[in-house]
Order: C-alpha cells, then sequence, then structure tokens
C-alpha cells in the first residue's frame, strides 16, 4: 500500500506549533500532553486542514503515561463524526480512516476524570493511495506535484 506525504505539521511536538490546545493540553517534554480539569469534559487538540472529503488516511500515533483515566477513552477524530478506536492503555497504533466530512484532525480525552493524564507523541496522517510505494516531498517535487 502506498502512502502520500505527511499531512501532520510537528507530529513530534518539538513546540506547539500547528496545534490548537484545548482545555487541559499542553506540550511538555516534545509531547502532548492532557491533564483533565475536572469529571466529564472533552478536551480536544486540533490541527486544521489536514484531512480532505472522499479520502482514507492511515493515522499513527504513540499514546504514553496513561494514568487515573477511569472509564474514560482517548481517541483521535474528524470533528465531522469518525473517529479512531477507543485507547485506554499505552502502545503506537496505527488505524486508516475514510473521511466523509470536514477537514480537521484532533485527539479527544473524552469522560476521563479529574486529574486522569495520558501523553501523545510521533503523530502521522499519511493519505493512502493506490500502487506499491511512498511518495517523498522531493519525488513530488520532481514530478511537479503539490502535497494539497
Amino acid at each position: 500500500m502506498a502512502l502520500g506525504p505527511e499531512r501532520i505539521t510537528n507530529g513530534g511536538f518539538d513546540d506547539g506549533t500547528g496545534w490548537n490546545l484545548g482545555e487541559g493540553w499542553s506540550i511538555e517534554g516534545d509531547k502532548a500532553v492532557f491533564v483533565s480539569p475536572a469529571p466529564g469534559p472533552v478536551g480536544t487538540i486540533v490541527q486544521s486542514g489536514v484531512v480532505a472529503v472522499g479520502k482514507t488516511y492511515r493515522v499513527t500515533f504513540t499514546l504514553s503515561d496513561v494514568e487515573n483515566i477511569g472509564d474514560g477513552v482517548i481517541l483521535f477524530a474528524i470533528p465531522s463524526g469518525e473517529s479512531g478506536t477507543l485507547r485506554t492503555a499505552n502502545g503506537t497504533y496505527t488505524q486508516d480512516i475514510s473521511v466523509t466530512r470536514g477537514t480537521n484532525f484532533s485527539f479527544i480525552g473524552d469522560a476521563i476524570p479529574g486529574g486522569g493524564t495520558f501523553k501523545i507523541d510521533d503523530v502521522s496522517v499519511r493519505e493512502v493511495l493506490p500502487g506499491g510505494f511512498i511518495l517523498t516531498p522531493d519525488m513530488m517535487a520532481d514530478l511537479g506535484l503539490s502535497e494539497e
């Protein structure tokens, strides 16, 4: 399966560039950190204009330091309703998702008790392409193609 170029800016969280941080989110030690401010809220971290309707994307990320999340869950979502598998444990996860509406990409900490926390790092979102090779930005430039 072929993958297009990286769609996420700053997936390693070297700083806050490219991300809109909702309540409970911060960037610390090259990771996005969520600490639930109180039971029940949904905290989001969002990057705009990452995906396009009608395309399928491979999403990969690392979840670490998951603590005290109770019955809460962690997931990535396209705010139009498509979402990834609910996660509750440390690990590196990969999943393909097809987009039917919306262009933004987010992570959500949902129904996590006050003080519950987790960290996210190494976020990648790449379009799944037909064929058997990966198009790098240099290859696309050589072919006169745009990353959009």
